[in-house]
């Protein structure tokens, strides 16, 4: 018995057949969401060019337009690596499927407002960390709505007479307003007042990240605080740039300039690799949420082993489905000695599991002494 327990394992350099389809499957997904990527940097290129009425990129913003080529790029890349996986296709699938039904969209819509808008998940945690995370989210929403429209043209303010601006959305002319207006106030500072909110908001996670470590010293902070220096560099150059306007007229303009140009494109370049990524994965948990929603309101299925009702059949399907295309068959010791592949397993509630893979381990221990 012991020899059969380690033959099960494949010798080194030797892989068994459901190694190579882990494998295969690895290598598609990475070839369906590099050619999303592909396909993400041609549309960009096509609705640049259409809505910003050409290619007129300044000289000194090409590094801005650079950076946001490769951003989409690379977060078109990461979403498709993630919706290519069959967990995700179940939430997705579902998602759409509830979409159809009238009360499911209003939910989707609540969804959105609490966990986008209103970052109500952090509330559960602590007023303090929502606060933080809140100006955090926002000050980044802000800037990209922003930033992006800008660089790629599809967003331009037009001097026009007398002492009036108007702006040109996607080439459109559209609203004209008076230089010193309120209005103008917004426009021109909007990029400051969401470099304001990041900076408040990252100072507060720098108080929260020293509080926890003193609670916690053995965690890793290089790692933990590398995405908020690297905010805090884009937020605080960025108003450096202003203040160098207003106050030293426009002396140290160039260093400021090519500083926050630099650090933007890099962060651009590294946040759909780094943990930054998951405010794009936001809109994606309402797939989640929205699923297991719906699936509360369904009957249980009761437990194969204490018959207590713990999840919905479709639940139960939906994961048998996913496991069945993952290609799980690790043998798991039953109560009567009997191998349940981990196919079956799911339809056991979680107490009587844990009560099987105890006997499973119990059992290799027998048979190994």
């Amino acid at each position: 018995m012991r020899f059969a327990f380690f033959a099960a394992t494949p010798p080194p350099g030797r892989l068994d057949g459901e190694e190579v389809v882990r494998m295969e499957m690895e290598a598609t997904v990475q070839r369906r969401a590099l050619l999303w990527a592909l396909g993400s940097l041609a549309a960009l290129l096509a609705i640049h060019g259409i809505g910003s009425g050409g290619f007129h990129v300044k000289l000194t913003e090409l590094g801005y337009v650079i950076g946001t080529y490769l951003f989409v790029a690379g977060s078109t890349f990461r979403i498709v690596q993630w919706a290519s996986r069959p967990g995700a296709r179940m939430y997705l699938k579902g998602f759409v499927g509830r979409l159809k039904e009238r009360q499911a969209a209003r939910k989707v819509g609540g969804v959105l407002v609490q966990n986008l808008a209103a970052q109500r998940f952090i509330y559960r945690r602590s007023a303090f960390r929502w606060v933080t995370h809140l100006a955090i989210s926002w000050g980044c929403l802000l800037s990209f709505a922003l930033t992006f429209p800008l660089v790629l043209g599809w967003l331009q303010f037009r001097f026009v007479e007398p002492m009036h601006y108007q702006v040109i959305a996607l080439g459109i002319p559209t609203i004209t307003f008076p230089l010193g207006s309120p209005v103008a106030a917004l426009a021109f500072n909007g990029l400051n007042l969401s470099a304001l909110l990041l900076i408040i908001g990252l100072t507060l996670a720098y108080v929260g990240r020293i509080r926890r470590r003193r609670e916690f010293p053995e965690g890793r902070p290089d790692w933990d605080l590398m995405p908020l220096h690297m905010l805090m560099l884009v937020g605080l150059t960025g108003l450096a740039i202003t203040l160098d306007y207003k106050l030293l007229h426009g002396k140290t303009y160039l260093i400021w300039a090519v500083t926050h140009q630099v650090a933007v494109v890099v962060m651009l370049v590294w946040i759909p690799f780094s943990k930054l990524f998951h405010f794009l994965f936001r809109p994606l948990a309402v797939a989640i949420e929205t699923y297991h929603t719906a699936e509360e309101q369904r009957a249980k299925q009761p437990c194969r082993m204490c018959q207590r009702p713990f999840a919905s059949e479709r639940q139960v399907s939906d994961l048998a489905r996913v496991l069945g295309d993952e290609g799980f068959s690790q043998p798991v010791v039953g109560e009567f000695g009997r191998p349940i592949p981990d196919r079956e397993m799911i339809e056991y509630c979680p107490d009587c599991k844990r009560q099987i893979r105890a006997r499973r381990y119990l059992h290799m221990e027998v048979n190994h002494a």
